[in-house]
């Protein structure tokens, strides 16, 4: 029988895979971030609990046991409840791994940890799923998030993992393709790469281990970009702060037209998601700042907007009925929308028994760069619709 195992404990590596993304792109950002404490988020712990449970799951099913331990259940009350949503994606996710198995005999390991610290100084890391079969290894990674769609194409994270599995375990396998899965469910999002253990290899002694040496040291160039999106040095990185006012300084927009011409505003768009970035941890890291008995001088630390809430919601509902209030008078019962509904029933389950009551509404109309995979918005065939 399969026990719920406790992932929140786990070591990290100061160059570990998950933010291989950013140590790669600024080598000296590892060190930096150092500094931060990491106090965690609903978030991740709501994506810590989706990976125990995944595990659970899986674990259920490569041994063909579906029990679980009292003392299972247990823990999973303890941390925090699983809804029906983060049950079914748990499921899908021991669905997906069984259909990679495509050989009897296949070694398959889940939450397994590898070595890569041959390329990169104190390196290892935790990969969700390994598949060995034949001269072929499968790494998959469980994305629980719907932030951000992830892509497994040249990912460095998937590919740290799948450097340090054919470290630990090429001496036994012959291995020569590698695949590289991305299962993100709350977003349907399945996305697969591969490369040659060849490649993979080469891609690790010319790329990433030079790199690697000098963000081990806190060494190399700042360099910012996408990469500073989850960085913690991020609100006092000067590299960020000169790359955002550059890029302002560098379009000089102080023409005689007193209206911005549509290239002008394309400029200024291309600006908006670094200098966005920039902006909110830089407020981030003052209110950190000044919450640490700090100073950031011209500001202060205020109380937010509050809200009111009741104190004995029962005793407000026996109030309003002495005072002669109708049921229908103090409450509202309404359906669950979509999205509460799939979290509440499970995403499979709401599709089996409601899609063909789903009705897709189109969004309002928003600016993208000419290269997302949207089409544009047609004005004029919105319009024939709405008064088809």
């Amino acid at each position: 029988m399969a026990n719920l195992n406790d992932h929140s404990s786990r070591e990290h590596a100061l160059l570990s895979a998950s933010s291989a993304y950013r140590w790669l792109a600024c080598p000296p950002s590892a060190v930096a971030a150092e500094a931060y404490p990491d106090n965690g988020s609903e978030y991740a712990a709501e994506g810590t609990l989706a990976h125990e449970v995944a595990e659970l799951f899986a674990r259920c099913r490569l041994n063909g046991d579906w029990q679980i331990q009292p003392d299972t259940k247990e823990s999973l009350a303890k941390r925090r409840s699983a809804d029906a949503q983060m049950l079914s994606c748990a499921q899908g996710y021991a669905d997906y791994i069984e259909e990679q198995i495509k050989q009897d005999g296949a070694l398959t390991l889940l939450e397994v940890r590898v070595d890569y610290s041959p390329w990169v100084p104190g390196g290892f890391g935790t990969c969700d799923c390994v598949i060995l079969q034949g001269d072929t290894m499968t790494v998959i990674d469980y994305k629980y998030g719907q932030g951000v769609q992830v892509s497994a194409e040249a990912n460095p994270q998937l590919r740290l993992y799948a450097l340090g599995a054919l470290n630990d375990y090429g001496f036994a396998f012959d291995v020569k393709h590698i695949e590289m899965h991305i299962y993100q469910p709350r977003l349907n999002n399945v996305s697969v790469d591969s490369i040659s253990a060849a490649d993979l290899l080469d891609w690790a002694e010319n790329t990433v281990k030079p790199t690697a040496l000098l963000a081990s040291k806190g060494e190399g160039e700042y360099c910012a970009g996408d990469n500073c999106r989850f960085c913690p040095h991020a609100g006092r990185c000067r590299e960020l702060t000169n790359a955002c006012t550059a890029s302002v300084e560098a379009h000089d927009l102080r023409v005689a037209f007193p209206v911005l011409a549509p290239h002008e505003v394309a400029e200024v768009l291309k600006m908006e998601p670094l200098i966005s970035l920039w902006l909110k941890r830089v407020r981030e890291q003052a209110l950190a700042t000044l919450l640490d008995g700090g100073e950031v001088p011209g500001y202060k630390a205020v109380e937010g907007r509050g809200s009111r809430a009741w104190v004995d919601e029962l005793r407000v509902a026996e109030t309003l009925k002495d005072a002669g209030y109708g049921i229908s008078d103090i409450t509202e019962t309404k359906l669950l929308s979509v999205a509460q509904m799939e979290k509440s029933i499970g995403k499979q389950k709401a599709n089996e028994l409601l899609s063909s009551l789903i009705e897709k509404r189109a969004g309002s109309p928003t600016v993208a760069p000419v290269n997302d995979k949207r089409p544009a918005y047609d004005r004029l065939a919105v319009a024939r619709e709405d008064f088809a």
